[in-house]
């Protein structure tokens, strides 16, 4: 799969919100066999905003 040209709606969705919200690292890599989205951040703030 190859990166795309742009970044649209999508990509800010799964990219730059949960970034912001979880003080994350959200890494996108568009390997040839698909799309692998990651996701680092401090499970206390996450388990936090999820309840």
């Amino acid at each position: 799969m190859a990166p795309p040209q742009s970044s649209g709606f999508g990509t800010t969705l799964i990219r730059h919100i949960p970034a912001r919200s979880l003080k994350a690292e959200v890494t996108l890599d568009y390997a040839p066999d698909g799309l692998s989205w990651r996701l680092e951040c401090d499970a206390t703030l996450a388990r936090t905003l999820a309840s």
